[in-house]
């Protein structure tokens, strides 16, 4: 027997159904919620960093999309028609349209024109086979407006061969970049991207402004030091250069590429001493590092150190040898010392190499002068003076054509040249 008990005791009111939550949320949406919170904190805090990394990888890429499959029908009808009109222009301009004369107006003509002989329009339809003719001048001009509203064939079949329509900026970079500086305008990585950006496309002064604008978010930043440097080297201004790159070189002190750079402005500054210790430092750090023991061994070219000149030479071409430069410098160092027949054999590789380069030949020119070959001498001076646009190289060229014509007059050379050996 089943017995059930009954109480007076009343159950809780509280408003909802049994067995329900007040915020009936599934778990699933719950987690979603919670890992998109955990992403928009991870892109919060590094998106920055995200920003630029794609802005490298976007650098210089274009965007394009298919074809809408739509357009091809119209530009091809638009075509036909185009070319249609054209044909039909050249077929009305060569014609002539004529009305037949109707069968029963003929005896009408010829029976006015016995009776009236003096009537000259009317002997004229009574002879002639057609009742009257004309060129079609006004259609051939309508067409001809209406041609003008149409583009010519060449443009829509152009537009009809491309694969795809490229219709959106291809400049994805600066837009990921400048769109990074709206949400984050005192980021100091945003800012030198921006500026390396602005760098690579020689927009030197937009590249100055970015790169103090990340040193005024963070101005221990190394990299940013050495980017604001070069900027400051390809417009010319050295002093400000060489305190920001001596500054990148405290914070970041085995960084080759830093010292090269330091050298570099040193360099083109005429403080050789220093050029030489940075360059050295830089091939010490990198001995790879393209282009450091040419630039090392042009400064001691002009401390006038030959052998290290010559050593640093030697090495750039161990790491490469289409390296001309450092096989003008070992020309140059073997021309220094009177070497010319060693001399003569680098700069005519370097001038096969590079037969447009206006400071080989002047080189060349002076070597071939030393060898006693004065008539290929003055080829190669007037080669020198054609090619180059530089005034200071010009003068030098001419100063040394001169000279030697002038000495040729006087006899003071001999007459031969010809073939080198």
């Amino acid at each position: 027997m089943t017995v059930r008990v009954e109480t007076d005791i009343p159950s809780a009111d509280t408003g909802t159904p049994p067995g329900t939550r007040l915020l009936p949320v599934p778990g699933w949406a719950l987690f979603l919620c919670l890992v998109f919170a955990l992403v928009a904190g991870l892109a919060l805090m590094n998106g920055p960093d995200l920003l630029v990394s794609y802005a490298n990888r976007f650098d210089g890429g274009t965007w394009s999309i298919p074809r809408p499959g739509f357009a091809l029908p119209i530009l091809n009808a638009e075509l036909n028609l185009s070319r249609y009109m054209d044909d039909l222009e050249r077929s009305l301009a060569e014609e002539t349209w004529t009305v037949g004369k109707p069968v029963f107006l003929a005896p009408l003509l010829d029976a006015g024109s016995e009776l009236l002989p003096g009537i000259g329009w009317l002997q004229n339809a009574a002879s002639e086979g057609d009742l009257f003719s004309f060129e079609p001048a006004p259609l051939t001009n309508l067409l001809g407006t209406l041609k003008a509203v149409i583009p010519e064939h060449d443009r829509i079949q152009a537009v009809i061969d491309l694969e795809v329509w490229e219709f959106l900026n291809p400049d994805i970079t600066s837009e990921l970049l400048n769109a990074g500086l709206w949400i984050w305008p005192n980021s100091a990585e945003l800012h030198d991207a921006l500026g390396q950006y602005y760098l690579n496309r020689d927009m030197l002064s937009p590249a100055e402004a970015q790169f103090k604008q990340a040193l005024n978010g963070d101005s221990e930043l190394a990299l940013v030091r050495n980017n604001l440097g070069v900027a400051l080297i390809s417009r010319g201004s050295f002093p400000e250069a060489v305190q920001h790159l001596r500054k990148a070189a405290e914070l970041d002190p085995g960084n080759a590429r830093v010292f090269f750079n330091l050298g570099d402005v040193y360099l083109k500054s005429g403080e050789l001493e220093q050029a030489a210790e940075a360059f050295q430092r830089a091939v010490d750090l990198d001995p790879q590092l393209p282009g450091a023991w040419t630039l090392h061994g042009i400064t001691n070219l002009y401390l006038e150190d030959f052998e290290q000149a010559q050593a640093s030479f030697l090495n750039a071409l161990a790491e490469d040898a289409q390296d001309y430069s450092a096989r003008l410098g070992l020309g140059v160092v073997a021309m220094s010392q009177e070497r010319y027949e060693e001399a003569y054999k680098h700069m005519e590789a370097a001038s096969k190499a590079l037969p447009a380069d206006a400071v080989i030949r002047l080189y060349l020119g002076q070597v071939l002068e030393n060898l006693d070959k004065p008539q290929d001498a003055i080829i190669e001076f007037e080669r020198a003076l054609l090619l180059s646009d530089d005034p200071v190289l010009t003068g030098m060229s001419y100063a040394h054509l001169e000279n030697l014509r002038r000495a040729l007059s006087a006899g003071n050379h001999k007459e031969g040249g010809g073939e080198n050996e």
